[in-house]
This record gives C-alpha cells, sequence and structure tokens, in this order.
C-alpha cells in the first residue's frame, strides 16, 4: 500500500529507513502507472525488478546532473534565491530571455509551438498565423518532430529521453535556423528549413469583442499579461493596445465594458499605471516604498481618460502584482465593480540586475538575479501582500474548494504592512451594489454552480491532493484509474457547454482586418467559441446588465 502525498503538502524530516520504504513504494506506483501496466495485455514484473530498473534510471539521471558543474550551480543559486522571499529567482540567460519574451508582445519565433506526445516525440501543437512554419506550408499541426539539424550540421535525435534539451536548441536566440525532420500522422515524412521570424506573441494579442444582448453591446477585452515594448522587438505596450481596442468598442457604441484579468500573473508595473489611467482622469495611483527609502507616490502618468463608461474588471486567484495594482486602484476610487475570486495577494516588486555589470555591458553576462525590491500600496496606505483583493461581488469557483496555491501558501513570503504619507485623493461616490449582488447570487443558486464547482473539486483533491492508500496490486489499480478516468470525462463534457446564448461580434475595425488576413479567422473563431463556454464570464456579463440599468 502506497499513500499519495498532496501536491502542496509540506514535508518534514524523517529517517532514512522510512525514507527508504517510501521511495520503493513510490518507485513501484510510478513504473505501474506511468509505464501503462494496467493495459490487459502487460506484464506486472516482480516488485524487486521493477525498483532495480527505476532507481537506476533516477541514478543515472542523478550522476548526470552531479557531474554538469554549471546545473548544478544554477540549482544551488535558485535555492539561495528563493530562500529570501518566493519571487526573487536566478537565472539564466536563456531564462531571462524566455522572462522577457513572455512579457514582449512580440518574439523571434519558428512560428509554432510543441508539446510532448504520447509516443514521446515532440509534437506541433499550434502554428502562428504568418510565422515561418505556416509559410512553409510543410507543417501542420500534429506533425511530430523526430531530428533537428543545426546551421552547423550537426544533428540531434528528438525525444523527452534525449541526451539535450531540445526545448534549449528550440528556444536559443542563437539558433536563428534549424531544419526540422517530420513525420505526419499518416507515417510519410517531411524535411523542412526554417528561420525564426518576428511573430506576435499570440498569447499577449490584445483583441476586443461585443456581445449583443437584447439591444445591449457589452464589451469584453482579456488583457493575458501587462507586457510592454520591450527591444528588440518594439511596438506598443499593453497600455497602449488596450486603450487603441477600448477606442474601436467605444466607436462601436458599448453600453458598458469587461476587462478580464483572470490568470494574469502581472507584469510591468508602469503598463499597470498607465491603464489605471485611462480610466481615472489624474492623481495618485497607488504607492512604493523600497528598502531604506521613504514612501513614494505612484502617479497617474497621462491627464484625461479613454472611457468614463460603466466598468467591471474580472479576477480570479491567479490575478496577481499588476493585475492586483489595477484592480485594486480602480475598486478604491470606486472606479469599477471587482468581480471574481480574492486574488494572489503579491505587492512586491522586483527588478532584473545582471551578476557581472561589467560582462553585460559587453553582452557577455550569462546570469541575473530576478530580486524583490520593494512594496507597493494602495492608495488607501495599506498592502494587500500575502491576502489579495477581496471582489466587490464574489463568484463561485472550483478555487474555493481546492487548495490552490496562493502568496499566503508560498514559504518565506513577506508580511503586509502599511506606509504614512498623506494622500489627496478625488475619489468617486460609492457605488451602491445591494441590489445587484443580490441578483447575481439569486442567479448563481437558480444555476446550482456550488453544487457542480464543488463537485468537480473533490474529485480533483480525491486525485491529487488528499492523501490516500493505493494498494499495488492490479485489480486495485484498475478501479482507481476508472474512477479517473469517469472524472475526466465528466471535466470535458463540462467544457463543452455553452452557456452564452447571444451573438459574440468583432469590433468593426477587427473585421476589416480578417479580410486582408484570412489566416487569423479560424484563432478568432476559436477564440470566440471558448468565450461561450465561460459560465463566470456569462453571469459577468448579466451582472454588467444589470450595472447599467441601474438607477
Amino acid at each position: 500500500t502506497f499513500v499519495l502525498p498532496c501536491y502542496s503538502a509540506s514535508f518534514k524530516q524523517i529517517d532514512e529507513k522510512t525514507l527508504l520504504a517510501y521511495d520503493k513504494k513510490y518507485y513501484k506506483y510510478v513504473f505501474i502507472v506511468k509505464n501503462n501496466l494496467l493495459k490487459e495485455a502487460a506484464v506486472i514484473l516482480e516488485p524487486q525488478k521493477v525498483l532495480n530498473s527505476i532507481i537506476q534510471k533516477r541514478t543515472t539521471y542523478l550522476n548526470e546532473f552531479i557531474s554538469d558543474e554549471k546545473a548544478l550551480l544554477n540549482a544551488y543559486l535558485k535555492a539561495v534565491a528563493s530562500r529570501n522571499d518566493p519571487h526573487s529567482v536566478f537565472l539564466d540567460a536563456h531564462e531571462k530571455q524566455q522572462w522577457v519574451t513572455h512579457l514582449s508582445k512580440e518574439e523571434l519565433s519558428f512560428g509554432f509551438e510543441i508539446e510532448i506526445a504520447e509516443n514521446e516525440l515532440y509534437k506541433v501543437k499550434e502554428m502562428v498565423p504568418g510565422g515561418a512554419a505556416w509559410n512553409s506550408k510543410q507543417i501542420e499541426v500534429g506533425d511530430f518532430i523526430e531530428q533537428i539539424e543545426l546551421e552547423s550540421g550537426k544533428k540531434y535525435l528528438v525525444g523527452i529521453d534525449s541526451d539535450h534539451d531540445f526545448y534549449e536548441i528550440f528556444l536559443s536566440k542563437e539558433n536563428k535556423t534549424l531544419t526540422f525532420y517530420l513525420s505526419k500522422p499518416d507515417g510519410s515524412k517531411v524535411k523542412t528549413r526554417l528561420t525564426k521570424g518576428k511573430v506576435e506573441v499570440f498569447d499577449n494579442v490584445i483583441n476586443g469583442y461585443v456581445f449583443q444582448k437584447d439591444k445591449e453591446k457589452l464589451g469584453y477585452i482579456d488583457l493575458p499579461s501587462f507586457y510592454s515594448a520591450a527591444p528588440p522587438y518594439g511596438g506598443n505596450g499593453c497600455a497602449s493596445d488596450l486603450a487603441r481596442e477600448i477606442l474601436q468598442l467605444k466607436k462601436d457604441s458599448i453600453d458598458g465594458l469587461i476587462i478580464d484579468l483572470r490568470g494574469n500573473g502581472g507584469g510591468y508595473m508602469h503598463e499597470a499605471l498607465s491603464i489605471a489611467g485611462l480610466f481615472i482622469d489624474e492623481g495618485v495611483l497607488a504607492l512604493k516604498q523600497e528598502k531604506g527609502d521613504k514612501p513614494r507616490y505612484l502617479k497617474d502618468p497621462n491627464r484625461g481618460t479613454v472611457y468614463d463608461g460603466k466598468l467591471i474588471i474580472l479576477v480570479n486567484s491567479y490575478s496577481a502584482s499588476a493585475s492586483e495594482l489595477l484592480a485594486g486602484t480602480l475598486q478604491q476610487y470606486n472606479r469599477a465593480i471587482i468581480v471574481g475570486n480574492k486574488t494572489f495577494g503579491k505587492a512586491t516588486m522586483q527588478v532584473f540586475l545582471p551578476i557581472d555589470s561589467v560582462a553585460e555591458i559587453k553582452g557577455l553576462n550569462d546570469y541575473y538575479v530576478n530580486v524583490t525590491m520593494g512594496k507597493f500600496y494602495m492608495v488607501n496606505k495599506k498592502s494587500h501582500q500575502a491576502y489579495g483583493i477581496q471582489p466587490d461581488i464574489s463568484l463561485p469557483s472550483m478555487h474555493d474548494y481546492l487548495k490552490v496555491e496562493s502568496e499566503l501558501s508560498s514559504l518565506y513570503y513577506l508580511k503586509p504592512d502599511s506606509v504614512v504619507k498623506t494622500v489627496e485623493l478625488n475619489i468617486m461616490p460609492k457605488m451602491e451594489l445591494t441590489r445587484i449582488k443580490q441578483l447575481s447570487e439569486a442567479r448563481v443558486k437558480a444555476g446550482h454552480w456550488t453544487t457542480t464547482f464543488k463537485a468537480l473539486a473533490d474529485s480533483v483533491n480525491y486525485y491529487h491532493c488528499n492523501p490516500r492508500p493505493v494498494v499495488l496490486n492490479q485489480s486495485t489499480l484498475f478501479i482507481w484509474e476508472d474512477a479517473r478516468d469517469k472524472y475526466m470525462k465528466t471535466q470535458e463534457q463540462s467544457k463543452s457547454i455553452e452557456f452564452i446564448p447571444y451573438p459574440i461580434v468583432n469590433t468593426s475595425l477587427y473585421n476589416r482586418f480578417l479580410k486582408d488576413h484570412e489566416m487569423y479567422t479560424k484563432p478568432n473563431e476559436f477564440k470566440k467559441t471558448e468565450l461561450k463556454k465561460d459560465v463566470r464570464l456569462y453571469e459577468t456579463l448579466n451582472i454588467l446588465s444589470d450595472y447599467i440599468h441601474q438607477p
């Protein structure tokens, strides 16, 4: 019998005998589950043979790791950095570049994304319209990558068990051109040479949509991250892009606007401040304090507003950092209704510093540290650090029943506090939300949300979190896997339901864009289909409708 641990369980020191006994059972469990020994044709090996096989693999991996001085130093320095607080991180040049790209609108890319397939090869997961792979007309979603060739002529076999890091080769800025050897699902082979080109980071593309509910036009914009215009890619930051979309939605005569910050883990603070300034005329938006310094104002960088209509900010427990700065500021100015779940609780600020500043100037620095250098505070001079922003109107979610990660659950998180400083504000009148809350609560109750989410969350907790015994024999694991399959099927079925019954349309400008760029039509239709399946967005649209009609 093996007791599955919770993924967020805390660990304590145990004696070597207990640890070895645990490892033995764990190795057997992994071997049985990961090697598909639950299939009827599978052969159940002897426990000792299973144990020896896995120990050999683990020992080989460990020996390779400890013999790699660079990897060992990297792991050690990461541990040292994270001991100070959860967000101080040691990074090599490759990791730092990935970080910067994630918070950029554009990147240099081969134009497709990859995932690990069941056969342990890398598979083309998604194509970027207009990218190198798309333009080659040789690569398609579902193709398997078997081999890659560098410009030097050196070839590498591709697979998760390969003795090199395929992701590092694939993403490295040094490898601007690669030759890919692929196999199609039908078994045919193709060879193509691709050179990285500048493409949009698709996850950071901001598009506005209009939900046509009866005679109402409800605007919606998903803001995935607070990206900025970073060299060498150029372009606009997210504040400029968001302002452009809001202006287009205003031209289409929207009656209200939802900005979706769910899953937005943050980014550049100056972009968040600029976005807050789109809805607030002028003044102090927040405060910051760095170690050894006095509290300082964070002011609206631009006078005037872009949008002064009805506004809702949609958040969840993964809305963090700059997302919380934006939501908290608009909440305290009574400028927007915050809807969703309590946010992550990160009110700290970080800055990238090169380990070797002289080498950085010469472009030769290989290591960086993203170090915490201060906290930011709301205009009430209090910090939401560790405890997050509380929404004005809460919506039920699976997160209510799951042990989800938060700042408060992190080791070494910084404690919340407040600052002393005079702040003059021109806050809008407090909104009356009693009736809007009551209407929302009635709809949620009638829709049986709580029961549905709790049932799904109970299943997730059962399989991923709650410690429970699993008897390591074939018949017991058959039962366990059958129950898991039923849960996965239920989860997939829940994702197929379209909750939003009314049409979703693009802005007039984007429709004109699509006429000249047909390659974006399919991703656009997929996005609109996924939006219709979003039950929390559906209720938020109803809340916005109630807000519009409130006297």
